[in-house]
């Protein structure tokens, strides 16, 4: 019995770590590796690379894919967001993105990326910070800027995860040595 009870503490334990950084995960992430390699991915899936048409500037044409919408659902054919360059404290730039819906609904986006830029925008949001849409069936988007300071892994939820993980592992130990 107590065997059974620990080995089901641990699987709740670690699947409810597994579906707490599902949750936070945005539907479209995007991250500048250097002035001219940007990743994006979509739904959590394989990072996907997009070469720069000229530095600091990217395209992505996504059929099929609406990041927003335009026509009956509600939502805009248009969304503006800047997101702060690492060192937006000093010079005030920031990493412009302009999402576009296609003409017809349900079509596809297209989204123009411009980094080490003036605001265009109203909506200034820190480096990595999560933007959400707002229309209905709102996805969520985020960005971030590898590419001008060295990056470093967020310490608070890295190391939680870590923690977590290994008292997960230290109960399976313990199990396992009673057995």
């Amino acid at each position: 019995m107590m065997k059974t009870l620990n080995t089901s503490i641990l699987t709740t334990g670690l699947l409810a770590c597994a579906l707490a950084a599902r949750a936070q995960t945005p539907d479209f992430v995007m991250t500048e590796i250097s002035d001219t390699l940007l990743s994006y991915s979509i739904d959590g899936g394989l990072p996907q690379y997009v070469t720069a048409t000229t530095p600091d500037n990217w395209t992505i044409s996504l059929p099929n894919y609406d990041v927003i919408t335009d026509g009956p659902t509600g939502g805009p054919n248009q969304v503006q967001v800047n997101w702060e360059e690492p060192n937006y404290a000093n010079s005030g730039e920031v990493n412009y993105i302009d999402f576009n819906a296609y003409d017809n609904p349900d079509n596809g986006s297209t989204i123009t990326i411009v980094s080490d830029t003036t605001p265009v925008a109203s909506t200034v949001l820190a480096n990595g910070a999560v933007y959400t849409f707002d229309f209905p069936g709102s996805l969520t988007a985020q960005f971030t800027d590898d590419g001008d300071a060295g990056s470093a892994p967020d310490g608070g939820s890295t190391g939680m995860m870590v923690g977590i993980a290994l008292i997960g592992l230290g109960a399976l130990r313990r199990h396992l040595a009673r057995a």
